[in-house]
């Protein structure tokens, strides 16, 4: 029901997963499967989020109770979406 709504592409996301380890854009029926066996890999919840169109924002921020927040950027991507991939091993920096 949820992808007849909102229509492709969803992303399949781990409920408990942190630095977008797990998630999955699903652009096809034929790509459910496979997104579901990825979330549940991470926990036994799996969200579905609809696709929000727009510009990737980037802000680094570190520190406890005292914050260092760094200067927000447009983050050029090459997988269309900002994964694990994209964050550490620094695919389009």
């Amino acid at each position: 029901a949820f992808i007849q709504t909102h229509g492709f592409p969803v992303f399949f996301k781990p409920n408990e997963a942190g630095s977008s380890k797990g998630i999955t854009k699903v652009t096809c029926v034929e790509e459910i499967a496979p997104a579901l066996k990825e979330a549940f890999a991470y926990c036994s919840a799996v969200l579905l989020q609809k696709n929000i169109a727009g510009v990737e924002i980037g802000c680094g921020i570190l520190g406890n109770d005292s914050l260092t927040v760094g200067a927000c950027d447009a983050i050029s991507l090459v997988n269309g979406f900002f994964d694990f991939e994209e964050k550490y091993q620094l695919i389009s920096a």
